[in-house]
């Protein structure tokens, strides 16, 4: 389990890894991935934000399990700060599919909303 935090409304990037059952890294070449934030379990799809490959989410190590998450400002910018949950789940080319992290996500707030 991995606890993440982010400030609203700005870019925050979370560089993760995707290892198996054994502690070993997933290859993730040509895997799909889900980066899913809710509010609890039941929450619907895509929940309070989710990303994927090519849309927030970046392979950056295939071979060794490694991708970085970016939220952007607009992720984030209308939701009320507080105790969020997320994971990330993997569909393997086998068709197999694992959740490899999870934990709480806490949005903290922001004071400056000036962007220009």
């Amino acid at each position: 389990m991995t606890d993440l935090n982010g400030d609203r409304g700005d870019t925050n990037l979370y560089d993760l890894t995707a290892k198996q059952a054994s502690g070993a890294a997933l290859n993730l070449t040509g895997v799909s991935l889900w980066f899913t934030i809710k509010r609890n379990a039941w929450e619907a799809d895509p929940g309070v934000v989710q990303k994927t490959v090519g849309s927030g989410i970046n392979v950056t190590d295939a071979v060794n399990g490694l991708f970085t998450v970016t939220l952007d400002p607009n992720d984030t910018k209308d939701i009320e700060p507080g105790r969020y949950s997320w994971d990330c789940q993997v569909k393997e080319t086998t068709g197999r599919v694992t959740t490899v992290d999870r934990g709480d996500f806490f949005l903290m707030p922001d004071y400056t909303r000036a962007t220009t």
